[in-house]
């Protein structure tokens, strides 16, 4: 046979095998591509059940580490989400705290108003409702006066403290989430007869 007759022959062995060799690859690209393709998918499934249910165990947590945070220092965790939210501090409307006590971190007083023998200010801020009444009541209790529940619910409260010659009334309620405390002070009769309006004095 002519030489060059076997070498062409040869030469379109090699091409057949080449291009059998190419198409081998070509199918076992498109498989792993397929793999990969699948395997991302599935991925992306699995993750987007799991985001929800990490998302809902981290919002359950969210109560008891506030309730931990505020137990060290009250009134911290509203500080932080207030600049995490961009939120400006309110100020004070003018007017006085009735009876002197020290106000839960972070209230101001949103309202003000005097009538005849009792005068009225209402505070408000974003807290939980129980760390509040407990910082309240704790103040009033530490004056020595006499006391009694006048009302209470779950986010609700009234009490009710006896001066020597004054009477407070502490109203405490919970709104979404923020809380409003209203403390009044009366005078009694026997004040009301020796002066034309309340005072501060215990």
């Amino acid at each position: 046979m002519n030489p060059l007759a076997l070498l062409g022959i040869g030469a379109l062995k090699n091409l057949r095998g080449l291009k059998t060799v190419l198409i081998a690859g070509a199918a076992i690209l498109l498989v792993a591509l397929g793999l990969a393709i699948w395997a991302g998918v599935a991925a992306i499934g699995w993750l987007s059940n799991q985001v929800p249910v990490a998302k809902e165990a981290l919002i359950a947590k969210v109560p008891e580490v506030r309730q931990q945070i505020e137990g060290v220092a009250p009134g911290i965790s509203q500080g932080v989400e207030k600049f995490l939210s961009g939120e400006t501090a309110m100020s004070d409307v003018p007017g006085e705290d009735p009876g002197n006590v020290s106000r839960y971190e972070g209230f101001v007083r949103t309202r003000y108003a005097v009538q005849d023998t009792s005068r009225a200010a209402l505070f408000e801020g974003r807290a939980a409702f129980r760390p509040v009444s407990e910082h309240y009541q704790a103040r009033f209790k530490a004056r020595g006066w006499p006391h009694r529940v006048l009302f209470a619910a779950a986010n609700e409260e009234r009490h009710e403290y006896q001066a020597q010659n004054l009477r407070y009334e502490l109203h405490l309620k919970q709104q979404n989430r923020s809380v409003s405390v209203e403390i009044t002070e009366f005078a009694t009769a026997q004040r009301a007869a020796g002066t034309t309006g309340p005072t501060t004095q215990d």
